[in-house]
């Protein structure tokens, strides 16, 4: 985050941007786990999501959820059972296509894909939360600017 300091000039407040207290957009991904859901079927996973289903390196498989009384409302629990992942070190995926619609129905979405951020794991069932209407809004005020 970039830092606030004085100067010695009478008034200024300057705001330091330097490798040390300013990223790049790019990398503010690396810093937030989500999945990104497109209509062409590839649900995928950055770096920082794997981490935090605690695969790392291994292998690994996800398992998708909807509240059947709120269907816009959907979880995801890592573990065997579930697709399997495949990809880099950089991200994971697997492709299903009719998995993808109905996500991306479930939220009335008509664009072709969306970005959720990744919260969680939340007990007693250790599931993760996507924060899907954040993920709308936020496609929804990117198409009006």
């Amino acid at each position: 985050m970039p830092r606030t300091s004085s100067s010695s000039a009478p008034g200024l407040q300057l705001v330091e941007f330097s490798p040390r207290t300013f990223r790049a957009a790019g990398k503010k991904a690396e810093l937030v786990p989500f999945m990104l859901v497109s209509r062409t079927g590839r649900i995928s996973f950055n770096r920082k999501a794997v981490e935090l289903m605690g695969a790392g390196d291994g292998e690994c498989a996800v398992t998708l959820l909807q509240d059947s009384r709120r269907p816009r409302d959907w979880y995801m629990r890592p573990g065997e059972g579930g697709f399997p992942l495949r990809g880099t070190k950089s991200y994971r995926m697997f492709q299903h296509t009719a998995l993808a619609a109905k996500i991306l129905d479930s939220l009335s979405f008509t664009g072709e894909r969306l970005r959720f951020r990744i919260a969680g794991p939340t007990p007693p069932d250790e599931l993760f939360t996507l924060l899907t209407e954040e993920a709308v809004r936020n496609a929804e005020t990117d198409k009006k600017q």
